[in-house]
């Protein structure tokens, strides 16, 4: 459907084995350069201070801000109709500028020699800038606008809040951590009815929430044998959506348990071995 009917099949290889000297026009059709559907431009300058602070022998803070100025000006072949190409469009340019404020800040208390407890909450927004090749369609990471008004979207914004603790174990060459994590996207910007060709989308209307726990196990085991290892385990919820059906759904390719070990072996000061 939308692809004008039930395609032939072919083989890269003839009935002998050989490769095909006509990939280039094998399906009747020649590959070419087309014109440009979009002109994509930003400009961003970024300050930022951060610091921590000793507050005693076992209290540290620590904190930053940060500002990111942009100016951004694309020009797409924007079709009102409801599609992106060189039929019937017009160059339209989409332009913004302005700036975000974002930091974080957070404390940690060392309750053993080798071990602390810590907790931190931080922000960050991302552009409704699209992605510089896919022009407007919006369904597939493009320029988010409505067609009446060319400036961007609002931007997405994020929470992040963890605890944590850091153990060192083995005279300080091995560090022991766990975390406990909620990250929170708010103003997500959506396609309606989960049409993912709409150039137009629905601004800034999901909500999405990852909670979840990760250990983690690095540094020398022995003198020659090293090793990393983590896993984290985490629930990921559709909060809020256009479409209403979403809601409470997890996030689309979303692995709700991740792993990884790596060990390696020093055999001697110029070989080691080891695998992942």
């Amino acid at each position: 459907s939308g692809r004008r009917g039930v395609g032939e099949g072919y083989c890269w290889t003839d009935e002998n084995g050989n490769t095909a000297t006509d990939l280039n026009t094998l399906i009747q059709r020649d590959i070419a350069q087309g014109d440009k559907d979009s002109d994509w431009n930003v400009e961003t300058l970024a300050l930022y201070f951060m610091d921590t602070v000793e507050l005693s022998d076992n209290w540290t803070a620590f904190g930053g801000v940060r500002y990111d100025y942009y100016d951004y000006s694309t020009f797409a072949n924007y079709d009102p109709d409801g599609r992106s190409g060189p039929l019937e469009s017009e160059w339209t340019e989409f332009a913004d500028d302005g700036g975000y404020w974002n930091g974080h800040i957070g404390a940690s208390y060392q309750f053993m020699d080798n071990a602390n407890v810590y907790a931190s909450f931080s922000t960050a927004t991302n552009l409704n800038g699209g992605e510089s090749d896919v022009g407007t369609s919006c369904g597939y990471g493009g320029i988010c606008v409505d067609a009446s008004d060319p400036q961007l979207g609002d931007p997405e914004k994020t929470q992040s809040i963890e605890v944590g603790t850091k153990w060192q174990l083995n005279d300080g060459k091995l560090l022991a951590t766990a975390a406990l994590f909620r990250i929170t996207k708010n103003d997500v910007m959506e396609s309606p009815s989960g049409d993912s060709y709409s150039t137009l989308g629905s601004l800034n209307t999901g909500k999405n929430r990852v909670e979840g726990i990760e250990l983690g196990l690095t540094g020398n085991i022995t003198d020659k044998i090293s090793m990393s290892a983590g896993i984290a385990v985490m629930d990921a919820e559709v909060l809020e959506s256009i479409n209403e059906e979403d809601e409470g759904k997890t996030l689309a390719n979303f692995a709700d348990t991740s792993a990884s070990l790596h060990v390696k072996y020093q055999a001697t000061p110029q070989w080691a071995i080891g695998g992942t």
